[in-house]
């Protein structure tokens, strides 16, 4: 099973993670779902996403991280 993972800081409200999936690594979609969110005591996460379908026997899949900048909350 393809899985990603990344570390995030907690406090960063101002971040949107997005992971994204791609069989061909031009199309993009976020068909992911989260497996996973372990807090650490140094003010970060580890969050694991993974694919919602299945690559197939003769498929590949790519996964990315998209960070985007939004307003912070007040």
């Amino acid at each position: 099973t393809l899985t990603f993972t990344f570390q995030r800081k907690l406090a960063a409200d101002d971040v949107l993670f997005t992971v994204e999936v791609s069989r061909d690594l031009i199309l993009w979609t976020n068909e992911t779902a989260l497996v996973s969110e372990t807090a650490g005591s140094d003010g970060t996460s580890i969050v694991t996403y993974t694919p919602t379908f299945e690559a197939g026997n003769d498929s590949r899949l790519f996964m990315r991280l998209r960070a985007t900048l939004v307003d912070p909350l007040p």
